[in-house]
């Protein structure tokens, strides 16, 4: 078994520190019983005009995973049990991103909740909870768009309507002090919020490196590969944002069971029932908002692009390939790799011009 910390670099890519922890016995870096690798998913179903049922993936992510084990100087050398525990402890101590190895599973997610059972120097038993961010063994790809037209629009829509569903949450939130709530649901609803603000906080960067404000939202010919790399790593940043609105809800709804019931004042109880219900549908709102950012960003980023270009209102297919092209023969092509629903544009949508023959 291995953990080692990982650091990530300005570009966002995940590199191996200096700090490593591996232990080649068979019982003091084995796991103590079976290791429990579970995918949660959470799947939602809405009617389409016509009475189609589709149904969409809103989330599939590693649930968090137990590790524990003992460290014992009779399999590691004389004072290497607290020696390793003392180092183990300071690194722990940070929240670190890890990557973690068993035989040939490996995982990358931050360490959490670190326990220690210190019978002597020579004998430690641990135990941690690895929050899981990637399964190595497998593809970290999701497809969130199961069915259903992709929703087309440009950045600065996204952005903003981001912006506004973001604001409209913590309100609901800040503005309940009067809903009478523990401390502990308080802070996590606001910790809740904090991953949130996070994560729109990188919407927000990636969002400013394209230029919110800007016509030609991304020309590669012209301005870099740079920009184009921000409008790529765009879906990732909103599926990170649909996992903490969800992650809101998922709050308000154990208040709900905590707490509702313990009320005896009737008034109390309608208030504290209507602050879950305004958080949890502005928060199921964000989910839904984020998944069709994501799957519009994702369609777009999956093909080899040329430019990322916002046309102006009722520009033609035709224009736009002779703008790229040099011909209008290629206009079909930007239909078809946009999913576009009509040749009429209104100027809000963000396309895609891809090189011939991607």
């Amino acid at each position: 078994m291995s953990v080692t910390q990982l650091a990530r670099t300005g570009s966002g890519q995940i590199d191996d520190t200096s700090t490593s922890f591996q232990w080649s016995g068979l019982s003091h870096s084995s796991m103590q019983g079976i290791l429990k690798m579970k995918l949660g998913t959470k799947i939602t179903r809405k009617v389409l005009p016509g009475n189609e049922v589709v149904h969409q993936a809103l989330s599939a992510a590693w649930e968090p995973i137990q590790f524990s084990g003992e460290w014992r100087d009779i399999w590691m050398g004389q004072g290497e049990a607290n020696r390793t525990y003392l180092e183990f402890s300071r690194m722990a101590q940070k929240l670190p991103l890890v990557r973690v190895t068993v035989d040939g599973q490996s995982f990358i997610g931050m360490l959490m909740d670190p326990e220690f059972g210190y019978h002597n120097d020579g004998w430690i038993d641990w135990s941690f909870t690895l929050s899981p961010e990637q399964n190595e063994n497998v593809s970290n790809d999701v497809d969130l768009g199961t069915g259903g037209p992709i929703t087309q629009k440009s950045l600065p829509q996204w952005f903003q309507e981001a912006v506004d569903k973001t604001i409209d949450m913590r309100n609901i939130v800040f503005q309940a002090d009067h809903v009478p709530l523990s401390t502990e649901d308080q802070l996590d609803t606001k910790d809740a919020l904090g991953e949130i603000d996070d994560a729109m906080e990188r919407i927000e960067e990636l969002s400013t490196v394209v230029g919110v404000t800007t016509d030609l939202v991304s020309n590669a010919l012209n301005q870099g590969t740079d920009v184009t790399d921000s409008v790529w790593a765009l879906p990732t940043a909103y599926e990170r944002l649909m996992r903490a609105s969800l992650a809101v809800g998922a709050v308000a709804s154990t208040q709900r069971a905590d707490l509702a019931l313990s009320f005896d004042d009737f008034i109390l109880a309608l208030e504290f029932e209507s602050y879950v219900h305004e958080t949890t549908i502005r928060s199921w709102d964000l989910v839904g908002h984020s998944v069709d950012a994501a799957r519009d960003f994702r369609s777009k980023s999956s093909q080899r692009a040329r430019a990322i270009y916002q046309p102006a209102p009722g520009e033609s297919l035709e224009r736009i390939s002779m703008r790229f092209y040099q011909t209008p023969d290629n206009a079909d092509l930007i239909y078809r790799t946009n999913h576009l629903s009509s040749i009429v544009l209104d100027g809000t949508e963000m396309l895609i011009i891809p090189e011939v023959g991607a």
